[in-house]
């Protein structure tokens, strides 16, 4: 089972290299040798090391691309880009939120390790909980939907809505923004889907996961 995972992360990466044009080496880190010697905990992490092995710069998440490039940009010996003062109110947003047994700590109900289960719950859920309604297999790195009723809910703070899955299957899943019917979307290969974007608030979001797609994480965006 390792093993096949591998060769599909593998073909997932080789075929997102090329699809890309990305000439640089790209390493994978499927036992997460690298990721644990770092201590690591963030999604993306950067860390910037020097031709001595000394680790320069690290951040965490997304943005700051300027100051990143300047930190390569300063190792090089190049000149350094201007870095201009954001205009933008930053506005808090539900944090990257896994799904999987191994970080998965935002449900309303508790998840069964390994092994098919109807989940449900009582009542709303709290800010940035997720609940699962209908069968689902919880394994390490994500959920596995297990039937024609298989729905992932969260409360959400954010514009858009991403969700990382994996799989494909011929019926869309179908997605409810605030108890109205918000469209469907198709999963046909492993990647981040854009589910919803609408305007900046608290939302319930609801998705009905066809049989066989797995979902791995939850991310948010607040651009315009």
């Amino acid at each position: 089972m390792v093993w096949s995972l591998s060769v599909c992360i593998h073909a997932n990466v080789k075929r997102a290299v090329a699809e890309f044009g990305i000439e640089y080496p790209v390493a994978l880190d499927n036992n997460y040798a690298t990721w644990n010697a770092y201590q690591n905990s963030y999604w993306p992490a950067h860390y910037l090391i020097d031709q001595s092995g000394t680790i320069r710069m690290i951040h965490f998440g997304e943005g700051d691309y300027t100051e990143t490039e300047n930190g390569i940009r300063n190792l090089l010996g190049m000149p350094l880009l201007e870095v201009k003062p954001s205009e933008k109110i930053v506005r808090p947003i539900s944090p990257e939120t896994y799904l999987g047994l191994a970080r998965g700590r935002s449900y309303k109900m508790r998840i069964t390790p390994k092994e098919t289960t109807d989940y449900h719950y009582n009542g709303s859920l709290d800010n940035d909980q997720v609940g699962l309604r209908g069968p689902w297999n919880a394994q390490k790195e994500y959920i596995l939907a297990e039937g024609d009723d298989s729905y992932i809910d969260m409360n959400v703070l954010a514009r858009q809505v991403y969700l990382v899955l994996g799989g494909s299957s011929s019926t869309p899943l179908e997605i409810t923004l605030d108890s109205k019917s918000y469209g469907t979307l198709r999963v046909d290969g492993d990647k981040k889907y854009n589910i919803i974007s609408t305007t900046y608030g608290r939302h319930l979001v609801s998705i009905k996961v066809p049989k066989g797609i797995q979902a791995y994480a939850f991310t948010f965006g607040d651009e315009e």
